[in-house]
């Protein structure tokens, strides 16, 4: 598994769904990506086992990131096709979301780093893709800084205010 100077970036397991819950029940981390507002547990733990899942159909997936100094559960980064978008459903999205008390500190940023180069040279995507609400400024932040580029503006089937998708292509040789 992939590491950054301050991560170790894992493949999830049904035994951290107690600290993912904590994290997706803060209503902040989750105001861009759920309606209801925070997760129920259930809610959580569904999404655990679908992040499971891609891992075992696809053989990649969101890792979960852990703290260096600490082992504690920072939230998720990495790789995914974003199905719940099906005119996106077969790109290759880098995502995030990390706990608050971790925002600020541009860890989402070095995940993000790591999710791309993996992307581009491990699993040899030629473009990738963030999705993200285009109200969400500390997201399109980290976007930025990855290199991204607004590619196109999208109605999402789960999320009435549409989505932004950003872009990019692989380097050059």
């Amino acid at each position: 598994m992939p590491e950054t100077a301050r991560m170790i970036l894992r493949t999830p397991r049904l035994e951290d769904a107690e600290a993912f819950a904590a994290i997706n029940a803060d209503p902040e981390v989750v105001r861009f990506v759920s309606q209801t507002g925070p997760l129920a547990r259930g809610e959580s733990d569904l999404l655990l086992r679908r992040m499971l899942e891609h891992w075992e159909e696809f053989g990649f997936g969101w890792w979960f990131a852990d703290l260096r100094a600490t082992g504690e559960l920072l939230g998720f980064v990495g790789l995914s096709h974003p199905r719940s978008l099906p005119p996106m459903a077969d790109e290759v999205e880098v995502g995030w979301r990390l706990a608050r008390a971790h925002w600020g500190q541009g860890l989402a940023t070095e995940g993000g780093a790591e999710a791309v180069r993996v992307g581009f040279e491990e699993r040899g995507a030629e473009r990738l893709i963030s999705i993200i609400d285009p109200a969400n400024t500390r997201s399109l932040g980290v976007a930025r800084k990855l290199g991204f580029a607004h590619w196109r503006d999208m109605e999402h089937p789960r999320w009435p205010p549409g989505v932004s998708v950003f872009r990019l292509d692989r380097p050059a040789a």
